[in-house]
């Protein structure tokens, strides 16, 4: 059955919409009321923001075999709300608070599936539960957002790279996992693919930083 990427599911209800992470927020915050939705629902909704998201997914998933794309799809989900959290929500204290909530509905979520009423964390524990996934691969990418709104300077070479074993390496262990690849060699050398990617990212930015 073809999927509706324009939409997301309200209720019972598919409904078509932009994307805002405002509105995002109003729906799926800590303030709001979400309906209960269906697990096909919160895959729907992870694939519907990944496509308003992400340009370059649309050429990744044609080499991804189908199986796996709802599992990327959550997990690209999980990760562009945590960014946007960091980065949208006007202010490092109000960022601060909304990691500290995502961060307390993530461990709940891991501990009772059942509990979560946020599609995305809907979608990604059924897929932390398939594919083996620690909620240690998640909990770091969050520390790592939080880190950014309470760290500007790294004093050391040490901190630089523990930075990188929180915002980087986790992507790459998570991309083995879901392959099923993730054995310890493998896992050793992305962690250096991913560090070496993320300190090129910084290498980029020193000019802009100075």
């Amino acid at each position: 059955m073809a999927r509706n990427w324009n939409c997301f599911f309200k209720g019972n209800q598919s409904v078509a919409r932009a994307y805002t992470f405002d509105n995002e927020l109003a729906l799926y915050g800590p303030t709001s009321s979400p309906a209960n939705l269906t697990m096909d629902q919160a895959k729907a909704y992870c694939a519907w923001l990944t496509r308003k998201n992400s340009e370059n997914f649309s050429v990744i998933s044609w080499f991804l075999p189908l199986k796996l794309i709802p599992a990327f799809e959550a997990v690209y989900a999980f990760c562009r709300w945590s960014d946007d959290l960091g980065d949208e929500a006007g202010n490092p204290e109000k960022s601060l608070a909304l990691l500290k909530w995502w961060q307390r509905e993530l461990h709940e979520a891991f501990a009772d599936p059942t509990s979560s009423k946020h599609p995305i964390l809907i979608a990604l524990t059924r897929v932390a539960t398939d594919h083996h996934l620690a909620l240690d691969l998640f909990d770091r990418l969050i520390n790592a957002f939080v880190m950014d709104q309470t760290k500007t300077k790294f004093a050391t070479r040490a901190e630089v790279l523990d930075y990188c074993h929180l915002s980087a390496n986790p992507v790459g262990e998570i991309v083995l996992t879901l392959f099923g690849s993730n054995n310890k060699v493998n896992l050793q050398l992305s962690n250096c693919i991913c560090t070496g990617l993320q300190l090129t990212n910084f290498w980029q930015d020193v000019k802009r930083d100075l």
